[in-house]
């Protein structure tokens, strides 16, 4: 793995002299992030804990935070790194995807019926089915991923096993979650968050992979949060209102303390990572 990297290494020692300090920071700091990741990627370690966004279900849930999709479409675009990273968490990789991930699956717990690049049908209405899918799929595919919309539970997982006819091919499931699901989030993001206008593509998207993963919960106060488990999502909305930009990686390692690494590698990993690109965009 790092072999494959030796050429990309070589070429840029060869111009980090000529760099600025800070662009030179940068640049080493996101060939580390590539090297990183690029291991994760490689091991056969199952890290699908860190996937399905089970935080998020739980904010929409509890009416804590607002849903996924209750939120405009952001313009602004992030980095293919973070794109990346999410799909990754979610999916894994096309392979996989092909061979698990192609049909309507029901992850568990509070899941609903899932597609495509972690689509969770338990949480969205028919008319947003309707509006994310139109352009990706045929009525007759749209009307199966209908009939379950917001079924969650044991009721998912029984419904899972009447659409053995949905069939969302990789290239398909992709397109749909760049077009449709990623701005969204990339809004909720924004409008949870101020001055992320200020943001590289690289930082914004390691919060957006947050958010993804963890919902819109920057905002729930200690009131609301009585064992302290968004401690560090709201330490992150504090940074970014006060302009204190560098302290918030440390937030996003943090957030580990949550999760028993045995039980959860892939959250250790993920958040691991998120601060990692969020450093290297700074």
């Amino acid at each position: 793995m790092l072999s494959q990297l030796s050429r990309r290494q070589a070429l840029l020692a060869l111009s980090l002299p000529f760099l600025p300090l800070s662009q030179r920071a940068t640049a080493e700091e996101l060939d580390d992030f590539d090297a990183k990741f690029a291991e994760i990627r490689s091991s056969s370690e199952n890290l699908s804990d860190a996937s399905n966004q089970s935080e998020a279900k739980e904010l929409a849930r509890s009416g804590f935070a607002a849903s996924q999709i209750d939120v405009a479409k952001s313009r602004r675009e992030i980095s293919s790194r973070a794109i990346e990273l999410i799909v990754f968490f979610e999916v894994s990789s096309e392979s996989l995807y092909q061979k698990k991930y192609r049909g309507a699956i029901w992850p568990g717990r509070r899941s609903g019926v899932t597609v495509g690049v972690g689509y969770d049908l338990g949480y969205v209405s028919e008319e947003r089915i309707h509006e994310d899918w139109r352009d990706f799929l045929g009525s007759d595919q749209i009307s199966f991923l209908q009939s379950v919309a917001g079924l969650r539970g044991v009721e998912a997982r029984e419904a899972a096993k009447t659409l053995a006819g949905v069939d969302i091919p990789f290239p398909v499931a992709f397109e749909q979650f760049k077009l449709e699901v990623l701005p969204r989030y990339i809004g909720l993001t924004e409008g949870a968050l101020a001055k992320t206008s200020s943001l590289s593509g690289d930082s914004l998207g390691a919060l957006v992979s947050l958010t993804y993963n963890r919902g819109a919960s920057y905002t729930i106060s200690e009131s609301q949060d009585k064992n302290g488990r968004y401690r560090e999502m709201r330490a992150i909305r504090d940074h970014m209102e006060t302009g204190n930009l560098t302290s918030i990686g440390s937030e996003i390692r943090g957030m580990v303390r949550l999760w028993d690494i045995a039980e959860f590698p892939g959250l250790h990993k993920r958040r691991n990572l998120e601060a990692d690109l969020y450093e290297a965009g700074l």
